[in-house]
């Protein structure tokens, strides 16, 4: 939590005119996380990364996460967790217009984006998530992620690893997934 906070908070870092550190506190008082079973939601990711000089960097200038609920249920036990990048300024462009969309309250279901969104629900592999005083934990191979919610707002916090067998992340980076209101 020092390095998101520092990379958010410290920085009065802003989506939609809002302040992401407000997010953050929102996370770290959010309970277990509910979406109707075979539903995703869409999120937008704000980046923190401790620098080998000590210092965290920030970036908003981050992928979209799709959170699908994997189970049965409205509690989110089994996920599956897509990263969306954008590979040109047209993507980067649909993009930012969904995710917009997506906080207001819509969905442009007939966009190339929503298409390959649906499209990728089964290819991805599903992890299983368990409770803990963290919130629902699930641990991927290479991070873990948290996820809690807020009122209608799901949060996910992920924990990257970068380290080898030889030696532990000396710098690592943690991000912060503000998904769309459900």
């Amino acid at each position: 939590m020092p390095i998101i906070e520092a990379g958010i908070c410290n920085n009065s870092v802003k989506f939609l005119g809002t302040s992401v550190c407000d997010d953050l506190r929102a996370f770290q008082k959010g309970t277990a996380p509910q979406l109707p079973a075979g539903s995703f939601a869409i999120g937008t990711t704000f980046r923190a990364e401790l620098a080998r000089n000590g210092h965290v960097a920030w970036s908003s200038d981050n992928e979209m996460y799709a959170l699908y609920n994997a189970g049965n249920t409205v509690a989110l036990e089994s996920i599956r967790l897509l990263d969306i990048e954008a590979n040109s300024p047209a993507e980067e462009k649909e993009k930012s217009r969904y995710i917009s969309l997506a906080f207001s309250g819509h969905r442009d279901e007939k966009s190339s984006l929503h298409k390959y969104i649906e499209a990728m629900r089964d290819k991805i592999p599903a992890i299983s998530l368990k409770s803990s005083s963290d919130g629902m934990v699930g641990v991927f191979p290479c991070m873990t992620v948290y996820i809690r919610q807020n009122n209608n707002i799901i949060y996910a916090l992920l924990s990257t690893k970068h380290e080898t067998e030889y030696e532990i992340d000396s710098h690592p980076v943690i991000y912060f997934v503000v998904f769309a209101p459900q």
